[in-house]
């Protein structure tokens, strides 16, 4: 190892704090594999394969959420091809306003003048202390708003477990990854064809319960002449700043499903006039 190879992970630092995306990318290798501390809030956590795909689902949203950048204290040239950063992240989450520091050790791999793999370790519990669940709850239900998957993805525990009312179209209980992404799915297929976007806004009122997050909702549609507007709960558990459980209690499912019937019933009318 050489000191240009120092310097090459110097570039890297730099063109992060100067949120330099061309200088960035341009440190990285083509084939680049970023590792993650694992239970980072927000689920940033595991292997990013390829350098924009780390900047767009990894380093970009972590700075948005935390607003942390790392601050190197120490290079150490290990063994050949390796240099060893050690310092601190700073940060300051925009929702909470609450700073924090994170010790780090970052173990850059390189390959012909290029950072081909970087592995982190971090303390994920300070990252967690500086953002509350309420946050995380928040952003669940932005990724609503926005009809985002992989945003909400992102602050569903990989082992979700969601429930709700089997008496509807999308009801019953899903697990896991697969489970949220066809809960997501079902429930955009039954609604969207009856909300105008400013429908798709739910209105959420957050109470915070500790590891408990009471959400309180309201479930907006129009069908010609038939408006409906009924509230809803749903309570989101947490474990390492994720969501780990999700279940919703509407006030009246009967009237959710008159509504689709109604809906459906007068689709099938136009289709034979």
């Amino acid at each position: 190892m050489t000191e240009s190879g120092i310097a090459l992970v110097h570039r890297f630092y730099d063109a992060m704090h100067a949120a330099d995306v061309a200088g960035l990318l341009a440190t990285l290798a083509p084939d680049f594999v970023g590792h993650v501390n694992e239970g980072i809030p927000g689920g940033y956590g595991g292997t990013h394969v390829g350098g924009e795909h780390m900047l767009r689902n990894c380093w970009a949203p972590i700075h948005r959420t935390f607003g942390a950048l790392p601050y190197p204290s120490r290079y150490l040239i290990a063994e050949p091809g390796h240099v060893i950063v050690t310092g601190e992240y700073r940060g300051t989450p925009p929702a909470t306003r609450r700073q924090f520091t994170a010790a780090f050790a970052h173990v850059h791999r390189l390959d012909e003048k290029k950072i081909a793999e970087l592995h982190q370790i971090t303390d994920p519990c300070q990252w967690a202390r500086a953002l509350s669940n309420i946050d995380v709850a928040k952003a669940v239900f932005d990724a609503v708003r926005a009809r985002d998957l992989d945003a909400l993805l992102r602050v569903y525990s990989d082992d979700i477990v969601i429930r709700d009312d089997p008496r509807l179209p999308y009801g019953g209980e899903y697990q896991g990854r697969d489970g949220a992404i066809q809960h997501a799915a079902g429930f955009a297929g039954t609604w969207d064809p009856h909300q105008s976007p400013s429908d798709r806004d739910p209105a959420e009122v957050l109470l915070d319960a500790g590891t408990q997050i009471v959400a309180v909702w309201q479930l907006k549609a129009s069908h010609r002449h038939q408006r409906l507007d009924q509230t809803t709960v749903s309570l989101l558990n947490f474990e390492n700043g994720r969501v780990v459980s999700l279940e919703m209690f509407h006030r009246d499912t009967g009237e959710l499903r008159a509504f689709l019937n109604e809906s459906a019933a007068g689709a099938q009318t136009r289709v034979r006039s």
